[in-house]
């Protein structure tokens, strides 16, 4: 019985609300719908039932939250004795996109300063070529942005804060003038994103083809950086994460737009191998990572 299962199912069950428990999680609401179906599948009852756009918990759903409840807080009181006396120290290998590591520039600063006996070293790289590293023990830690955990029983994630995507544009672009954006707006309109993932997103997807905008299907740039460029020359547009350091920025060739349509985000989520015990300065990062960027 997986505990981030029973987390999900005692999160819904405070307001019964998948809405409201994602934003607890951090996780999507199809990941909270997998958990719970899994924990009913095991268990071999129906704990969460739906009927039109409501949910709500089954008799049997409550008549599990005691027992949930006790799990849960033995796993808590058994992690905390397990850890009470272990040091954040050593050595930390973590392997980062250049976004979040953009974004997360003053953690890794303040978390060294005040973890002196801890020696961080932070590597940009691909999230795939990361996860096999991982699994190859030769990094320790991945600090990821996408839109759903990996799909891998090998792979513990973690949800540490959101990343909102933002519709980015040139300044010399027709809508920098508008003070509100709404989907109706984009009609037309070319998106360019660094991967497929993000036009297969049903909230990105939908919201680009009911406004009649041209999505790039077939061009793809794998870097951020370079998609930028692109939008700096006025040629397209995207929603992409924002980062006051990034080049484009500081030049002004980029600007946030007023989007006012639905928000649009990422999860930035710290993942490690799931069968490995972890040092006590991973398990202090991440805590530290939750309080600095805001869970």
């Amino acid at each position: 019985m997986d505990i981030k299962q029973l987390r999900t199912l005692l999160a819904f069950a405070k307001d019964e609300s998948y809405n409201k428990a994602s934003q607890s999680l951090n996780y999507s609401v199809s990941t909270l719908v997998a958990h719970i179906s899994a924990l009913e599948d095991e268990l071999h009852v129906e704990l969460v039932n739906s009927k039109g756009r409501r949910s709500f918990l089954t008799d049997k759903g409550k008549a599990f939250l005691p027992y949930a409840r006790r799990m849960v807080d033995l796993y808590d009181e058994a992690y905390a004795a397990m850890n009470v006396s272990r040091e954040v120290t050593g050595n930390m290998q973590l392997v980062t996109s250049e976004t979040v590591a953009r974004q997360m520039s003053r953690v890794y600063k303040n978390f060294t300063s005040e973890n002196p006996d801890v020696n961080l070293t932070v590597r940009i790289g691909s999230l795939a070529a990361a996860q096999q590293q991982l699994l190859d023990k030769t990094t320790d830690l991945i600090v990821y942005q996408d839109f759903a955990p990996p799909a891998s029983s090998y792979i513990t994630a973690v949800p540490l804060y959101r990343m909102p995507l933002q519709l980015i544009g040139s300044p010399k672009h027709r809508l920098a003038a508008k003070k509100a954006i709404y989907p109706e707006d984009l009609k037309g309109e070319s998106f360019l994103f660094p991967r497929r993932q993000y036009i297969e997103q049903p909230i990105i997807r939908d919201v680009l083809k009911e406004a009649g905008a041209n999505i790039g299907e077939n061009l793809f740039m794998d870097s951020g950086d370079l998609v930028r460029g692109e939008i700096a020359k006025g040629l397209t547009l995207s929603f992409m994460p924002w980062s006051d350091e990034d080049k484009h920025v500081k030049e002004g060739s980029i600007i946030q737009l007023p989007w006012k349509g639905e928000e649009i985000f990422m999860t930035v989520y710290a993942m490690y191998e799931t069968n490995t015990l972890l040092l006590a300065s991973i398990e202090a990062f991440m805590e530290y990572c939750k309080k600095l960027m805001g869970r």
